[in-house]
């Protein structure tokens, strides 16, 4: 789903700098991008916000349970252990696939505006463009985002990743 739409900005990017009346045609499907984002926001904002929440928590106790802290519990019992053994590498895995195809949509966001921005500088046809450009304009960088709590940027990503070393450091 995200792919799909990192791949829709890609297209953008290669149709408007490839071509030279294609304002029309950018638009619509940059329009429909905007529409795409809203509607994953609204519908899967809190699935969104939960997994990522999860994902965050469940690398903390797996975290602490591969370093030997979790030593009373039940999830120490051999039944336990091996589940949450095979499960936390995947589920992991997972959180970290969530967080960078999320990521990407902004990355591809970024680079799809610097190009449009570059297009909108040269001097022909700057009526064509400037619809696009007032789109642009109009909305901010396009981000996914969790209830509005926090947006799906590579910044979030290193943050996530520099939380758990902090952690890691800190129960040694």
């Amino acid at each position: 789903m995200f792919q799909a739409c990192s791949q829709a900005f890609a297209e953008c990017r290669k149709i408007l700098s490839t071509k030279t009346n294609c304002s029309d045609e950018v638009c619509e499907i940059y329009v429909n991008i905007i529409i795409w984002v809203e509607m994953v926001e609204k519908s899967l904002g809190l699935p969104l916000f939960l997994l990522a929440t999860l994902g965050f928590m469940h690398a903390f106790s797996s975290l602490a349970f591969y370093m030997g802290f979790e030593h009373s519990t039940v999830c120490t019992k051999p039944p336990f252990s091996y589940a949450v053994i095979l499960y936390s590498p995947i589920h992991f895995l997972n959180w970290i696939l969530l967080l960078i195809l999320a990521a990407e949509v902004n990355e591809q966001d970024k680079l799809f505006r610097k190009v449009a921005t570059r297009e909108f500088l040269q001097p022909q046809n700057s009526n064509e463009k400037q619809r696009l450009d007032y789109i642009m304009r109009l909305k901010p960088t396009i981000a996914i985002s969790s209830c509005g709590i926090f947006n799906f940027t590579r910044p979030l990503i290193l943050t996530a990743v520099g939380a758990l070393f902090t952690y890691t450091l800190l129960l040694m």
